[in-house]
């Protein structure tokens, strides 16, 4: 039987807790065998060990590496790894991503496929290029990373069309929506008036609004799962206005569909 052929799984940063969509598209595919690739790691999600290959694990070596791989375009630790287990196709995830993965998949001769998930996609180019680094590089490389790629998947028909707005070839634009695992209906039954949130704790993804509007609900309690910069603002104003908030913190799947079951509301507010 014939190997099975492998996908390195592009983030420059391996991997945030948010980014379980990520991880959970790889570990389900069937046709191909993912390996992790970054640049640098997080005390974030984690990935398996001989699956994951990261450019700069820490120290001047690490460093040098990665500093010649922005530069240069090469990077041998991560090309003898995908060599190693036979990868087949580089994909990126989000734009500013896809830009620094581009190097690698040209190294490997390989095809570059780019997931938008959103800001990548949306965000105006004053503010990214504000943001300076990778956000910076891409819109300023955009043109380069357009012509590189082989194909750019888009989670949304949304995202496709702003990807169209800003000049992406329509041939080479695919939507894709990220699926989930699901089980077996939960059995009904009486839930209290518990609004749950399931996200980043920032400003981006509504969390003020929801919280004006959950205090004018008479006995709901919310429940924030997730973290981020707004938690330190979220606990003084629960502190302050009396508001019913648990902050459950990141919680693993497991965590999160308990959390589901338990809700009578999920909550998208952004």
């Amino acid at each position: 039987m014939a190997p099975v052929p492998s996908v390195a799984v592009f983030r420059s940063t391996l991997l945030a807790r948010s980014e379980t969509f990520v991880r959970s598209q790889a570990l389900a595919l069937s046709r191909y065998a993912p390996l992790f690739v970054g640049l640098h790691e997080t005390a974030g999600l984690p990935l398996p060990p001989e699956r994951t290959v990261i450019l700069n694990p820490g120290g001047p070596g690490g460093r040098v590496r990665e500093l010649a791989y922005a530069r240069l375009g090469r990077a041998g630790r991560l090309e003898r790894a995908c060599r190693r287990v036979g990868v087949r196709v580089v994909h990126a995830h989000f734009g500013p991503d896809g830009l620094q993965a581009l190097p690698l998949a040209r190294a490997l001769d390989v095809p570059l496929v780019v997931t938008f998930h959103g800001y990548d996609a949306t965000v105006d180019d004053d503010e990214l290029l504000r943001a300076g680094g990778a956000a910076r590089a891409f819109v300023q490389r955009r043109d380069e990373l357009m012509e590189g790629a082989a194909r750019f998947v888009a989670v949304s028909g949304f995202i496709r069309d702003e990807l169209l707005a800003r000049g992406f070839a329509a041939e080479k634009v695919q939507v894709h929506h990220i699926g989930i695992p699901v089980g077996g209906a939960p059995e009904r039954g009486a839930r209290p008036r518990t609004v749950l949130f399931v996200g980043r704790l920032s400003e981006k993804k509504g969390l003020p609004d929801l919280l004006d509007a959950v205090a004018r609900v008479p006995d709901a309690r919310l429940v924030l799962v997730g973290d981020g910069p707004l938690r330190a603002e979220i606990e003084h104003r629960v502190v302050a206005d009396g508001t019913q908030v648990e902050l459950a913190g990141w919680q693993d799947p497991d965590g999160v569909r308990a959390a589901m079951t338990a809700a009578r509301v999920l909550c998208v507010p952004s």
